[in-house]
């Protein structure tokens, strides 16, 4: 089994073997991140377990295999980022001397009249609150 961080050898086998399918990566004999980046698309490709360690299927698959003629340059998989949804906002009702603050639930498909809410409130609202501070 060969995984990320592994010297020696039988990294530069598995580099060899991913380099005849294609795969432009460096032959320096350590399992780095090009070396991994790799091991997952091959894994991807072939329908096995991607997880970036080269166990007896995957270096079955590869050495199996007859030379390609693609050149695959490996990159990083992408990551989503997600941001939050917020799950309630907080109005503000002027009400003479104070404000009262009223949670509303917001709904996840109406962000728009969230920010529309949340826009009316920096242009209306806090300019008057300045003042008073003043």
């Amino acid at each position: 089994m060969l995984k990320f961080g592994d010297k020696g050898d039988g990294v530069v086998s598995l580099q060899n073997l991913l380099r005849r399918q294609g795969y432009i990566i460096p032959v320096d004999g350590v399992f780095g991140n090009q070396t991994k980046y790799a091991v997952m698309d091959f894994q991807k490709k072939y329908k096995l377990g991607v997880d970036g360690i080269v166990g007896g299927r995957t270096m079955s698959a590869l050495a199996n295999l007859g030379p390609s003629k693609e050149n695959i340059i490996v990159t990083p998989p992408k990551q989503t980022i997600s941001k939050p949804t917020p799950t309630k906002v907080n109005i503000v009702n002027p009400s003479g001397t104070g404000g009262t603050v009223v949670s509303k639930p917001v709904e996840k498909k109406d962000d728009t009249m969230m920010y529309l809410i949340l826009a009316g409130l920096a242009v209306f609202i806090l300019p008057k609150l300045l003042k008073r501070k003043r």
